[in-house]
This record gives structure tokens, C-alpha cells and sequence, in this order.
């Protein structure tokens, strides 16, 4: 059986670790936000390489 003081550190460990999964998360938002505006400016540059070629 379990004592008090065993269950208070495994949860307490459960919450560390949705805590850390929840700002994993958070960042992988904004890294793929980053990569989005990445890929649309390379996009507009391939676009603007594209319009002065057929100059």
C-alpha cells in the first residue's frame, strides 16, 4: 500500500509532466506558425523569381 506522502510525489510528477508536455506543445504551435510565414515568403520569393524571368 501506497503512503500518503507516495502519492502526493506521483502526483506531483503527473502535473510536472502534463506541465512540460503542455509547453512542448505550446512551442511546437509556434514553431509551426514560423515555418507557415517561412514557406509563404519563400513562396512570394519563388513568385517574384518566376514574374522576373518572364521579363
Amino acid at each position: 500500500m501506497k503512503t500518503y506522502q507516495q502519492m502526493i510525489e506521483e502526483k506531483k510528477q503527473e502535473l510536472t509532466n502534463e506541465l512540460e508536455l503542455s509547453n512542448q506543445l505550446e512551442n511546437l504551435k509556434h514553431l509551426s506558425v514560423a515555418l507557415e510565414r517561412s514557406l509563404e515568403h519563400d513562396q512570394e520569393v519563388l513568385e517574384a523569381n518566376k514574374n522576373i524571368t518572364n521579363i
